[in-house]
């Protein structure tokens, strides 16, 4: 799925010798800081403010022009692509807008199963029962986590999460309902419409789909972990995503994004049936840069958590591009 904006208009880059490109991935974009932080909720001001700075020193282009060029070498250009996971309403509703005034094209990866529901990812339900417990602490898996401020219910939402995803689906899924109902919350209680929790409608859906500035890929139909499952289960969560998208779309899927997206998340099956399915490109969660000899079916992603200050996300870009082991960060501007 295409969108026919190419790049987008901003600064010259100069000649850096090898292409090399730089895939940035975010989750949903917020309008104001969370009480409780995580790590997928980045507030709107820090990321325009960061969509600038990559401006300034890349040239943002979508995700196939990007890989084209890394392949041909036609410029000696720095490039920069956006990627968005999971399929918010606030990619719609805030993001687009944002891409469209910026004239920046991104990529975004939707769950297939839970557009245009009241449902939410698990991580959210874990997210969002922490958030809403009148508890000042919980005792979960023969560890006390405490919850009397923003800061501990953040660690807490981290550390249970971390232990959450390496378990089976199923299992997963009636940890996390365990864990809502121990905290008084109802793990299925539908997210209202303007939470930050709230999946893509799927009339938003379709108009992001319509949007020049654009491309969608698929990124499983449940967010289970891949390489958790058989064989047979991992062809039906990903021809269950990508089926979704061409027939919501009618436009071709060839992008996909793997859940939670370390080396571990995905194996040599899942590989073979992206390929069978005629996917040609897939984006990890393993940080760096991608060259022409990085396999365009494990591409790497540079991940800055929303607690990130502004000072410090330059730094860790400009190191990354520049390759100085040696630099320090300097100048603590917002």
């Amino acid at each position: 799925m295409r969108g026919s904006q190419k790049g987008a208009q901003g600064a010259k880059v100069a000649d850096t010798g090898a292409p090399t490109v730089l895939i940035l991935m975010y989750h949903a974009v917020i309008p104001t800081r969370l009480a409780v932080p995580h790590s997928c909720f980045l507030e709107r001001g820090s990321f325009e403010r960061r969509l600038r700075y990559v401006q300034s020193r890349f040239e943002i282009v979508a995700l196939e022009e990007a890989l084209e060029r890394l392949q041909a070498d036609r410029r000696r250009a720095r490039l920069a692509v956006l990627t968005f996971d999971d399929g918010y309403q606030n990619h719609h509703d805030i993001v687009l807008p944002i891409l469209e005034q910026a004239r920046c094209p991104a990529t975004f990866f939707p769950v297939s199963g839970f557009v245009g529901t009241e449902d939410t990812l698990w991580f959210c339900r874990v997210h969002r029962a922490i958030a809403l417990t009148r508890k000042d602490s919980v005792v979960w898996d023969g560890a006390v986590h405490g919850l009397a401020s923003g800061a501990e219910c953040a660690r807490a939402t981290h550390r249970i999460q971390e232990a959450l995803k390496v378990l089976p689906q199923p299992q997963l899924l009636e940890r996390v309902g365990e864990l809502s109902r121990v905290l008084g919350v109802d793990p299925e209680e539908p997210i209202a419409a303007n939470s930050h929790h709230r999946m893509l409608s799927l009339e938003a859906l379709q108009r992001l789909a319509e949007s020049p500035w654009v491309t969608l890929g698929a990124h499983s139909h449940s967010h289970a972990v891949l390489s958790l499952l058989n064989t047979a289960d991992q062809a039906q969560e990903i021809d269950r995503s990508i089926e979704f998208l061409e027939r919501t779309t009618a436009s071709r899927c060839n992008l996909f994004s793997y859940p939670n997206g370390r080396a571990v998340d995905y194996n040599a099956v899942t590989l073979q049936h992206l390929a069978a399915r005629g996917v040609y490109a897939a984006v990890t969660t393993e940080p760096g840069l991608c060259r022409p000899t990085t396999p365009p079916l494990e591409l790497r992603r540079e991940a800055h958590e929303p607690w990130v200050p502004g000072w410090l996300f330059r730094w860790k870009i400009r190191r990354l591009t520049t390759r100085r082991p040696g630099d320090v960060p300097a100048g603590r501007g917002t």
